[in-house]
């Protein structure tokens, strides 16, 4: 993982300080929506979205890098060829996918999500998901 590099627009903060800055964003929502003052309170949650994403972002390219390698080892191995707790390569979740990230030695972080979220695993559960968060505002 390169360090930061202060010229940079996303690797002038790691990860972490990107996640502060946001927690800062949203330090700044509440007060200005304890003050009424809704069009700026969205902005700063506007803030903080883009700053928790740019945490994502700068792992994002080691981490998919990592993945790819797992993805182009296990494909020559053969698509039939077991993976993870798969009986085949066609059949693997991601999460085959991280486990063996994860032994190979790749630092895997959790991201906690507390509502709204789906399960996404068929095109149906897709629809599904689709026509759920619509109805989100």
């Amino acid at each position: 993982m390169p360090g930061t590099d202060p010229t940079h627009w996303l690797r002038r903060f790691d990860a972490d300080e990107w996640l502060l800055a946001a927690d800062t964003e949203l330090r700044h929502c509440e007060e200005t929506l304890a003050r009424r003052a809704v069009r700026p309170a969205v902005t700063h949650a506007r803030r903080a979205a883009g700053m928790a994403w740019n945490a994502v972002l700068v792992l994002t390219a080691d981490s998919a890098a990592a993945l790819a390698g797992v993805w182009e080892r296990a494909r020559a191995r053969g698509m039939d060829q077991p993976f993870g707790q798969a009986a085949s390569l066609r059949q693997a979740y991601l999460s085959d996918a991280l486990n063996q990230m994860a032994d190979e030695g790749v630092a895997l972080v959790p991201v906690f999500i507390d509502g709204r979220w789906r399960e996404i695993d068929t095109e149906e559960d897709l629809g599904r998901a689709h026509a759920l968060v619509d109805g989100w505002d």
